[in-house]
């Protein structure tokens, strides 16, 4: 889905900040799921199994199994934000933090030994606070 946004936004010559902000709207304003084939009454179950392990039987509680199999969930939208704003901001990121970097004299090996530790740091503050996320998990402002 990402991909195929970036390519279309490229297309259309769509700048970065115009596609991140056409993708928090649009998981802003769907619906938490949609294009559940599971739960139709009309389709025969020969149709649902497959259906159902194309997208698996899922809740909006992630690893909950149910008999609901949508094409949609609105949770992953908030990924798909993350990965458009990386592909287009990153690099130029990477680029500025290296220049400052490199003016500040801090690329030896005890700047190294403190971005590593820096680096260490950030990542046990994310695990203890990661979970749990009801945006991206239950993709709702409240789990209720």
């Amino acid at each position: 889905w990402s991909r195929v946004f970036l390519w279309v936004g490229g297309l259309l010559r769509m700048p970065g900040w115009l596609q991140v902000a056409a993708h928090v709207l649009i998981g802003l304003s769907t619906p938490t799921s949609w294009g559940d084939a599971c739960s139709a009454q009309w389709l025969p179950s020969v149709f649902k199994w497959p259906l159902a392990l194309m997208w698996s039987l899922r809740t909006p509680e992630i690893g909950s199994v149910a008999m609901e199999c949508p094409m949609y969930w609105n949770w992953f939208q908030w990924y798909v934000v993350f990965y458009v704003a990386s592909y287009h901001y990153c690099r130029p990121a990477m680029k500025m933090v290296t220049e400052a970097i490199d003016r500040a004299g801090l690329n030896t090996q005890y700047g190294a030994i403190a971005a590593g530790g820096l680096s260490i740091t950030i990542g046990a503050t994310m695990a203890a606070f990661h979970y749990p996320n009801i945006a991206l998990e239950y993709g709702a402002a409240s789990p209720e």
